[in-house]
């Protein structure tokens, strides 16, 4: 991998999971890591572990940074402002998301808009905040969507839609960043094993539980990693995984209906085998 040294990197959502990952990554390749999220205990935390991956601690800088991504205004005064303190970033990594799984006839729609709210329209007010700046002197922007981003899945609706949404904007940032010189990038990558991941045990849907296993469960470090390979590469969208990806390339070629009818059927299997107590 390349080094970072002296190029500054923002990351929303980076106090855990692949957020945290990659900035932990990126510290160890040299660059300065300003991570935004809203508990102000865990970005403490984050950014503990973030020096401790210095390659030059008396050359690189890490901050931590409360922002509530739902909040259009906070969102721009607390980017911009961090930009005239921090520098403006070369790498813009937008990881901060949620979600409610549960089947779409039981949501509510506040709850539907919730997770909306955080996952896409938190990414744009994050992008346009900085934008101006960026657009000045290029560098590369990543939006983290997921698998269920390419594929829909049952009880991911919200989730979904929002994360489908990322997809659409980052084809258009794609060909109307080109000429600031941004490069854009989308992550989709399966589950990962975060805090995330253990907050939605308690509610997940068998049938999701299954469709999630089909697919694997990938560490961040793995996720993390893959992921700043394709940022070097200017790799647009990047699939981290073997089965996340061959599954990505059975969407593409087979019929939506037989992909459809195969995946039911090897849910409903696995749920046989695996989860038969359930």
């Amino acid at each position: 991998m390349q080094n970072f040294s002296g190029e500054r990197v923002y990351i929303t959502g980076g106090s855990s999971g692949i957020g945290l990952a990659i900035a932990v990554k990126f510290a160890q390749l040299g660059a300065d890591v300003a991570i935004f999220g809203r508990d102000s205990l865990k970005l403490e935390a984050a950014v503990i572990r973030i020096k401790t991956a210095f390659c030059a601690p008396e050359q690189q800088q890490a901050c931590g940074i409360t922002l509530e991504v739902c909040d259009e205004g906070e969102v721009t005064k607390t980017l911009s402002g961090t930009v005239l303190t921090f520098g403006v970033p070369d790498v813009l990594i937008l990881s901060a998301g949620g979600t409610i799984t549960r089947p779409f006839r039981e949501f509510q729609v506040s709850e539907f808009n919730k997770v909306v709210q955080t996952n896409l329209m938190g990414t744009v007010a994050s992008i346009a905040a900085l934008l101006p700046e960026m657009a000045k002197a290029g560098g590369s922007i990543m939006l983290v969507s997921s698998m269920g981003g390419l594929i829909g899945a049952y009880g991911y609706s919200a989730y979904s839609s929002s994360k489908f949404a990322l997809l659409g904007l980052g084809e258009v940032l794609r060909w109307e960043l080109a000429e600031n010189n941004i490069t854009v990038s989308v992550l989709c990558p399966p589950e990962v094993a975060t805090p995330f991941v253990e907050d939605e045990k308690a509610s997940i849907p068998l049938k999701t539980r299954a469709a999630k296993d089909l697919l694997g469960t990938l560490t961040p470090e793995y996720v993390a990693d893959l992921a700043i390979r394709g940022l070097e590469r200017k790799k647009y969208l990047i699939i981290p995984g073997f089965r996340a990806q061959g599954m990505y390339w059975l969407s593409r070629l087979l019929p939506l209906t037989l992909v459809q009818r195969i995946s039911s059927v090897l849910v409903g299997l696995l749920i046989k085998i695996k989860y038969r107590n359930h």
